[in-house]
């Protein structure tokens, strides 16, 4: 009796074990595929706006009535036996733009025929948009080794610019400019190079500039 007691005591504590087990619930989902993701591809133009030239320049042009650059000249002029007027007039050559004055602020270039600080008059006032970067072939210097394209967004006098990025921080701070049709022609040219001087340069700044 004792025995059948063990017996049906044993089987009852089995099934209220049997009772208390979470069963594992049924698996009827497909688990989720584990690709990497596809690798973003980075734009190969470089960005660029008129933002990186902003604020207000010189063209070296207009400081060669300066004393202190006609003495430089001479200097430069006797060193090198040249003549002194010739050397000028070279040098002017390699440097003419047809403005005096830049205001470069937002997307708008503001051409001026004087230095601002000389009160000079807008010539036109005009928005520019960034097309491409061109890569000059063999520069010599890193500095030259590249030309921005702009192109005005409507009417200009000078539809497309290219301009360098700033440079020269050591010595005078100053970017190269260029004005034309043909964008390659206009980099391959090696005789003319325009200089727009950060409005802020000393007269001993450019007078080294000048003197090269």
């Amino acid at each position: 009796m004792k025995q059948m007691k063990f017996i049906l005591s044993a089987f009852v504590l089995s099934g209220l074990l049997v009772g208390c087990t979470k069963p594992a619930p049924a698996t009827t989902e497909t688990a989720a595929p584990t690709t990497e993701p596809a690798e973003t591809t980075k734009a190969t133009e470089e960005k660029v706006s008129l933002a990186d030239w902003a604020g207000t320049w010189n063209s070296i042009e207009g400081y060669y009535d300066e004393p202190e650059v006609k003495a430089a000249l001479e200097k430069t002029a006797e060193a090198k036996k040249e003549d002194v007027k010739k050397l000028t007039e070279d040098k002017l050559k390699e440097c003419h733009v047809d403005w005096l004055g830049l205001k470069i602020d937002g997307d708008t270039i503001t051409f001026l025929d004087n230095f601002a600080s000389k009160d000079g008059k807008v010539i036109e006032s005009v928005p520019y948009e960034f097309v491409e970067m061109k890569t000059v072939p063999d520069a010599e210097e890193e500095d030259h080794s590249h030309w921005a394209v702009f192109k005005a967004k409507g009417d200009a006098k000078h539809p497309t610019l290219l301009m360098m990025p700033v440079h020269g921080e050591d010595e005078i701070t100053h970017f190269h400019i260029r004005y034309g049709d043909d964008v390659d022609e206009l980099m391959n040219r090696n005789d003319w190079w325009p200089v727009m001087a950060k409005d802020s340069s000393t007269m001993d700044q450019v007078v080294t500039e000048v003197s090269h």
